[in-house]
């Protein structure tokens, strides 16, 4: 891993940091370690966090437990969460319907959107569909 202007986290890079029963959570601990020593920013969606409350709960993570984390996240000031406006939904949808051979969601392809905006290329997450969208996956 080399020093980045921002690091983004997925969901996936999200539970992997934050449920210690997940196989990738030392790397992910120390990934987030390592961008808060660095002051790299971190970004994430209003999306991204949606769907992290309910794979947190699949996973048997205690709900007061998962509350308490999306509160840290979304207070800590070394976190933005970047909300999805209309015309950046309407961007992703658009990415959807011209990769119908890609098997993205909708907050895969809002991600994807708002990396390339950002010039981010790496992602907090285990999630193949970056690197189907030619963006560096950190959690192999």
């Amino acid at each position: 891993m080399m020093a980045r202007s921002s690091l983004f986290i997925d969901t996936s890079g999200w539970a992997a940091a934050l449920d210690r029963g997940d196989t990738h959570f030392q790397q992910a601990q120390q990934i987030v370690q390592k961008a808060y020593q660095q002051q790299c920013p971190i970004i994430t969606s209003n999306y991204v966090l949606s769907e992290l409350a309910p794979l947190l709960e699949r996973r048997n993570v205690a709900r007061t437990t998962f509350l308490l984390a999306m509160r840290t996240i979304r207070a800590d000031p070394r976190v933005s969460v970047v909300h999805i406006d209309q015309a950046t939904d309407g961007e992703a949808w658009a990415l959807l319907d011209a990769r119908l051979d890609k098997q993205w969601s909708l907050v895969d392809a809002s991600s994807f959107i708002l990396m390339r905006r950002m010039g981010i290329t790496e992602a907090l997450t285990n999630d193949h569909h970056f690197e189907q969208a030619g963006l560096v996956r950190l959690l192999l």
